[in-house]
């Protein structure tokens, strides 16, 4: 953790408002983004997720483990967990209002999961895009998928393994490239 991220930690435990700002001003951009990539329909609750993020980061900096991740990382995935809690509720109240169609609704549900997961997947290659939806969306086996696709258990654990590691390389780039942006327009 470097001396900025330090500072703003401590700041925030000892719960003055600077470290928020500071936060803000490090962070900020990269929350936005965040925030909009999952509530890209709800543009009226981009703030609504800002605001649940850091008073959840103002109110859970003890749980912070710089052992286990970056103070960024952990901001972060405060802000996406944030995200999902508001398109849960948003779906919920959307459900509840449509109950009379039900049907319309679970359709643009699965719509809007299927378009996320497919972004998530489109870099791998088709082979890799197929087992990894077996196991992860259809909830195949290893084994199962293995024996669907005429291949060993250990090549399916192989090509998983590395299509993980291939995601993960991605996001990394992707927030590099975001938070990059976001310095840009501080």
């Amino acid at each position: 953790m470097d001396s900025n991220e330090e500072q703003m930690v401590q700041l925030i435990r000892s719960q003055d408002e600077t470290g928020i700002r500071y936060l803000l001003q490090h962070y900020g951009g990269l929350m936005k983004s965040v925030s909009q990539r999952h509530l890209y329909h709800l543009e009226s609750h981009i703030d609504e997720c800002m605001n649940d993020a850091l008073l959840a980061v103002w109110n859970h900096i003890e749980d912070f483990n710089p052992s286990q991740s970056s103070f960024k990382n952990w901001v972060l995935s405060i802000t996406r967990f944030k995200a999902i809690d508001l398109l849960r509720k948003h779906s919920k109240e959307k459900h509840e209002a449509y109950d009379e169609h039900p049907a319309i609704h679970e359709d643009q549900h699965q719509q809007l999961w299927e378009e996320e997961w497919n972004d998530l997947i489109k870099d791998l290659n088709d082979k890799d895009q197929q087992l990894m939806t077996l196991v992860f969306v259809e909830g195949y086996s290893v084994e199962d998928a293995a024996r669907m696709k005429g291949t060993s258990r250990d090549n399916v654990y192989n090509r998983i393994s590395r299509a993980r590691k291939k995601l993960r390389r991605h996001k990394d780039e992707h927030l590099q490239t975001v938070q990059s942006h976001a310095n840009r327009r501080l």
